[in-house]
């Protein structure tokens, strides 16, 4: 009987210890680079400046003064560099936000200020509606299920439209880890712009001369993966050493297209990384825009999580090209 409570007291003690140690985990802080955040979201696409003002006049200095404070007291190891890295991480997702139909969210670290700015409904809600014409959701879901094929999207996106930075790649997790989908690749080729803005853009007439941009970038990079292929290129001789993330993106959309099975092992020679460090599952939630007033709307991906090993995750919309 002694024996027995001993026993009992012993693993209540390592249940106890390994608790803990899961709850300091999960408390770690991501060490940012503690510098300012550069200016309009440093945005490479001349035609994003403008939504990028109006995004800035749609977040109210009191709301967001309020969000800083609220953060802070609930993250007491962040320093206000800290979260005005995750801030300027965030407003660049709202801008993708508007420019897609529905956009997941990779990232737990920058999710933690879109939650906290949901906390103030109403500034929530004016904020929403000032930027996007409508309510944007931010509705998780419980199931993980991967998809690879959204982060590749958003990487995409993401990498044509914003500078990259030390902090960036830190709180989403590294960029062009997975391919885009060949059926969306496919499509893009030969599908009618309005085919594709009808399935695939918000219609928001302030924000049609960027999603234009981009469609038409994203063309750009399909035909340039095609010349690579008709002349039988070697990607390594075509990417320049010093060339940037968003230098690769051609090589992107070429092995997406061609060669999907050795995309992990040929983009990682490509990033001068080791191949093994780049595979890995994708997760997302669910967020969705709507006209309605009823703010426990639904998820515009059915198929998302709230986890990932490689990329963060968080809540956000899919965007359908799986």
């Amino acid at each position: 009987m002694t024996e027995l409570l001993v026993g009992l007291i012993i693993g209540i003690f390592i249940m106890f210890i390994v608790v803990n140690i899961n709850k300091t985990k999960k408390k770690r802080s991501l060490k940012l680079v503690q510098e300012a955040v550069p200016a309009e979201l440093a945005c490479r696409i001349p035609e994003g400046l403008p939504i990028i003002s109006r995004l800035e006049d749609s977040l109210n200095s009191e709301y967001m003064e309020k969000v800083k404070k609220r953060v802070l007291a609930n993250h007491p190891s962040w320093t206000e560099t800290d979260f005005n890295w995750r801030l300027f991480e965030l407003k660049r997702y709202f801008l993708l936000a508007g420019i897609l139909k529905s956009v997941p969210m990779f990232s737990d670290e920058v999710d933690e200020i879109w939650h906290e700015m949901i906390m103030f409904t109403k500034e929530y809600e004016n904020f929403s509606k000032k930027f996007f014409g409508s309510f944007l959701h931010h509705s998780p879901n419980v199931e993980r299920t991967p998809i690879p094929h959204e982060r590749a999207l958003f990487d995409w996106m993401y990498l044509h439209l914003f500078e990259i930075y030390p902090n960036s790649t830190k709180l989403w997790g590294g960029f062009l880890k997975n391919p885009l989908s060949k059926t969306l690749l496919e499509e893009v080729r030969s599908a009618s712009d309005e085919k594709l803005f009808d399935k695939y853009f918000r219609s928001f007439d302030p924000i049609k001369p960027l999603q234009t941009k981009l469609l038409e970038q994203l063309k750009n990079d399909i035909e340039k993966a095609e010349e690579m292929k008709r002349q039988n290129k070697s990607l390594r001789k075509e990417i320049k050493t010093d060339d940037t993330y968003s230098m690769l993106l051609p090589a992107m959309v070429f092995l997406s297209l061609y060669e999907q099975d050795s995309y992990t092992e040929k983009m990682s020679q490509l990033l001068n990384k080791d191949a093994g460090t780049s595979g890995g599952s994708v997760y997302a939630c669910g967020a969705a825009l709507s006209d309605s007033n009823d703010h426990s709307g639904g998820s515009g991906c059915s198929s998302s999580g709230c986890s990932s090993s490689n990329c963060g995750s968080s809540c956000g919309g899919g965007c359908g090209s799986s």
